[in-house]
């Protein structure tokens, strides 16, 4: 009667102990879960997130680009100006930088 008595409580031990420790590895699966859901919902609302700036820029970018297609024509002809003025300052400068070498060659002669 004694072994029986004791193996009774070893069992009843060992299945106590086994059910304490399905409990916390339901409670540990549960909290998992829990986590896993938030991530979920945080990556969702990034994703969001990253798709409405995503939108945001590419309309900009679309409004850009056909901002920039009507400034080439204006911005190369007033390019052609600038150099063209640019031109005719060097060609000026070229015409002083002779006459003031040929005054210092003069002057240095003298």
């Amino acid at each position: 009667m004694n072994i029986e008595l004791n193996l009774s409580n070893l069992l009843f031990i060992v299945f106590a102990v086994v059910s304490a420790f399905w409990a916390l590895l339901k409670l540990h699966a549960a909290r998992l879960q829990r986590d896993l859901d938030d991530s979920i919902k945080y990556a969702k609302a990034v994703e969001d997130s990253l798709g409405k700036h995503i939108a945001d820029h590419a309309s900009r970018l679309a409004q850009l680009e056909s901002d920039i297609k009507h400034v080439p024509t204006a911005l190369i002809s007033d390019i052609k100006v600038m150099q063209a003025t640019q031109e005719a300052t060097h060609r000026e400068l070229h015409g002083m930088r002779l006459s003031v070498n040929r005054l210092e060659d003069f002057l240095l002669k003298k």
